[in-house]
Order: C-alpha cells, then structure tokens, then sequence
C-alpha cells in the first residue's frame, strides 16, 4: 500500500482516536504518520540575470500587483538539487509549485538582488512574492536604489500560505518612480510544509 500524507485531524480522528482497541494500529498507520511528518519542501534559484521589462510605475500599496512584472519574465530559474525537492517542482520557470496531497501550510522565504537597467538613479523599486498570480498577504516589500550598476537593492521576504496541489509560488518585481527597467542579479525562493 501506498504511504499517504495526511491532515493532523485525519490522523487523530481516523487512525490514533483516544480510546481505542489494543493494537488497533497498524504498520501502515505508523508509516502514514512517518510520510505526515516528512517535510515537504523545495527551491528555485535565478541561474541566469536577466532584465525585466518595466511597462508602468509601480505603487507601494501591499496588496497591489499593478505594473509589477513576475521576474521569469527576463532570467531563468533553476529547480534547487541539493537537496532534492520533496513534492515540489518547478513546472514553469520561475515558478515552485507543490505537487503533494493534502493542502499544507508552507514558510517560505524569498530574497533577490535588484538594480536599475538604465542611467536613472536614486528609485524606489518593490518586491512580492505572489500564490498563483496573487500577492500573499504581506509579502511585499521595497528598496532604494541610488545608484546605476554599482549598487544593487537587496530585499528579502518570508511568509506563510495555505497551498493545495497545483498552486505556485513566484516573484514579482516593479519600478515605483520611473519605467526604468530593472535587473535581478540574483534570487531564490524557498518553501518549506508545516505539519497541518
């Protein structure tokens, strides 16, 4: 038989209720208990810079997306190996996607390194970590860059979300004074499931 992930209240209420009979327990109770209890986790990296297209300025509201660009749109991720991602995979660039069962709560941590493209200097620019297309609450920051090429803006951010299979995490970069365009250096995005 297949190990299954489980919820918490699936293992209290179906396999270890208080009270029940003497040896009620089976092997493969306690090895769906080990597979529960395994961390799900994986990472994205940026293996490649590249520079985003910047259409509009940005704005610092926390739960706005407008005329910010998903950061795969100009580099290109690599799906972490070391160590190897457990029931996550990277089916898109730039996106880590949880392929497991059933629905967790993830921690996940993102950080990237940002820098204007062209000869503007002294902007503000924001960084977000989105679920499916949609900032996680809280999720977004900014940075000021006062220089062009010499002074990067690094950010970083962590948070929690609910995932069910399918569902991905990506970032998300914006320019909040000008349409310069700008360059991640470098990147990565990492989620780790909670027991839940």
């Amino acid at each position: 038989m297949t190990d299954t992930s489980r919820t918490v209240s699936a293992l209290v209420t179906n396999l270890f209720q208080d009270g029940q009979a003497a040896g009620s327990i089976t092997p493969q109770d306690l090895r769906d208990l080990v597979e529960t209890c395994q961390v799900k986790q994986g990472s994205i990296y940026l293996s490649t810079a590249g520079a985003t297209t910047i259409a509009g300025q940005a704005n610092v509201t926390p739960s706005s997306l407008t005329n910010m660009v998903a950061v795969e749109t100009g580099g290109t991720f690599t799906l972490s190996t070391a160590p190897t991602a457990n029931e996550f995979d990277m089916n898109t660039d730039g996106q880590l996607r949880y392929t497991g069962t059933p629905t967790t709560n993830v921690f996940f941590t993102a950080s990237i390194m940002l820098e204007i493209v062209a000869s503007a200097v002294d902007k503000e620019l924001v960084f977000a970590v989105t679920k499916n297309g949609t900032i996680v609450t809280g999720a977004k920051t900014g940075g000021y860059c006062p220089r062009v090429h010499t002074n990067s803006v690094p950010m970083s951010i962590s948070g929690y979300a609910s995932m069910a299979t399918n569902d991905y995490l990506n970032l998300w970069v914006g320019n909040v004074d000008s349409t310069d365009n700008v360059l991640a250096r470098m990147a990565q995005l990492t989620a780790h499931s909670l027991v839940t």
